[in-house]
């Protein structure tokens, strides 16, 4: 598992896509919450938070603010 506090990388359409930190508020409209994590690998949430996906990447989000708790991986698309 990758954990980074800030990560960048292209989208499926090879464009650069927006940076990506632990910290950042991601707008709910860039986000993809994730209801099976079973699908991604992914446990249980923990407490307090949810995974999701924004720009291809699964991170884990606080569940009212929507601020980057760590992104996780790169994933290939939405699995759920």
């Amino acid at each position: 598992m990758t954990s980074a506090l800030a990560y960048a990388g292209r989208n499926e359409d090879g464009k650069p896509r927006d940076i990506v930190e632990v910290g950042d508020v991601i707008s709910g409209d860039r986000l993809h919450i994730v209801t099976s994590p079973g699908r991604y690998g992914l446990g249980p949430e923990l407490p307090g938070s949810d995974y999701a996906v924004v720009d291809n990447l699964l991170i884990r989000i606080d569940d009212g603010s929507h601020e980057v708790q760590s992104i996780i991986r790169e994933v290939r698309g939405i699995l759920d």
